[in-house]
């Protein structure tokens, strides 16, 4: 036979099962009650079983103790927390204390949970006023680095300026230098070319190479020698040495004397621009000292903007961070609001589940002898409520068999 059992079946009794009288009917009868429905088997009911699986749920999802420890409290609940107080063995007395820690320690920490949401409730004044005094705090500082970034802007700006002054004072400078060495520079050419005259090609001709007379003649035309000494000085110097006279001595000696004078006027006009010539150079060295100052101040200045931009950068982030947990509060209470009544829901858990223990825990024979007593007299109770209650099923039965056999009787309508 089949561990399944089916629903018990309800039979009328006899006399329900007799024919119906044999009468004319004018419709067939119909019960004004509807059949009786079969009843499933119940399923026994354990509450000691309820409460240990309450425990053990509570102790697998502990806080607080390695996965490893929970999992074998909880295997090794069913043979020592459900067993009875007098046929535990130590080890199994261990386990049910160490259950009981498990719970002391959950609930504890539910209790601290619970305390540190009430006191930051409890506190929401004194968190807003901090979150607004942060929001004020940035925007004060925002405002602190704004105007740091306009300062630093004005004075990149100066600086730039100042280059660019810089720049035009160097080529003023370079400028007026050009102008001013510029006569220097031809004196100095006319006076090398000169001497080249002189100690080159007039004192070869005097030492008597005839070779240099057209280079000596051609220079002393270039620096506009009078024509007749020129005509005079080529005769002199086409003759050698032994064969020049006291005047073509002469006219040598006024040759030699009209190179030197004129070397010597070259010489003094150098000389005498020598200090204006260094007074130009040494103000352009000055304005390029002063354009290389001004570009490491506008490189300073640039630098220290960029540091500014990124401080109010930022400034304005930490600014929209205040704003953003400063509106964020209510819904944060919100939730800690929600959090608490949890936590309330969560404590009154515990609490029951920790009486469930504490009642397994003291479980013994005596009680279990009790429940089973109490158990039996509850079924017999409901055994005979169901029997009474058969018995006035089949009593109206007949009754409304008869009903509708009888024509002064009024059935109601199908």
């Amino acid at each position: 036979q089949s561990w399944i059992t089916s629903a018990p079946q309800r039979y009328a009794p006899a006399s329900c099962k007799s024919p119906a009288p044999t009468m004319p009917m004018k419709r067939p009868a119909t019960s004004s009650k509807p059949p009786a429905k079969q009843t499933a088997k119940k399923v026994k009911h354990d509450p000691n079983r309820e409460e240990l699986n309450a425990v053990a749920d509570a102790v697998a999802n502990a806080r607080g103790f390695p996965e490893v420890v929970l999992d074998m409290l909880t295997a090794s609940m069913d043979s020592a927390l459900f067993a009875l107080k007098e046929k535990r063995h130590p080890f199994q007395h261990q386990v049910v204390e160490m259950v009981g820690q498990v719970l002391t320690s959950e609930r504890a920490e539910i209790d601290r949970n619970s305390q540190e949401m009430e006191a930051k409730i409890a506190s929401s004044d004194q968190e807003r006023a901090a979150r607004e005094g942060l929001v004020a705090a940035a925007t004060t500082t925002l405002q602190e680095r704004a105007k740091a970034v306009d300062d630093k802007t004005a004075e990149s700006t100066e600086a730039t300026s100042a280059v660019t002054a810089a720049n035009k004072a160097v080529a003023d400078a370079k400028a007026e230098q050009r102008a001013g060495d510029a006569p220097l520079a031809v004196a100095f050419s006319k006076k090398c070319q000169l001497e080249v005259i002189r100690d080159g090609d007039f004192a070869a001709l005097k030492r008597g190479e005839a070779n240099r007379m057209k280079a000596f003649l051609k220079g002393c035309k270039d620096f506009d020698f009078e024509q007749q000494i020129l005509d005079s000085a080529q005769s002199a110097l086409g003759k050698s040495a032994a064969e020049r006279g006291s005047f073509d001595q002469m006219v040598l000696e006024q040759v030699d004397a009209q190179l030197t004078s004129r070397i010597d006027a070259f010489n003094t006009q150098l000389a005498e621009g020598e200090s204006t010539k260094a007074e130009r150079a040494a103000k352009v060295q000055t304005a390029e000292v002063a354009l290389e100052a001004a570009k490491e101040r506008r490189g300073a200045c640039q630098e220290a903007l960029e540091v500014a931009r990124i401080a109010h950068k930022e400034a304005a982030a930490e600014l929209d961070a205040a704003e953003k947990s400063l509106r964020d509060l209510d819904s944060e209470l919100r939730r800690l609001a929600s959090d608490v009544d949890e936590a309330k829901e969560k404590k009154e858990t515990i609490q029951k589940v920790i009486g469930f223990y504490e009642h397994l825990k003291e479980r013994d024979a005596e009680e279990e002898a009790r429940l089973a007593a109490a158990a039996a007299e509850a079924a017999a109770a409901a055994e005979t409520a169901a029997a009474l209650a058969a018995t006035a099923e089949e009593v109206e039965a007949p009754s409304a068999v008869e009903a509708a056999g009888d024509p002064d009787v009024t059935l109601p309508a199908a």
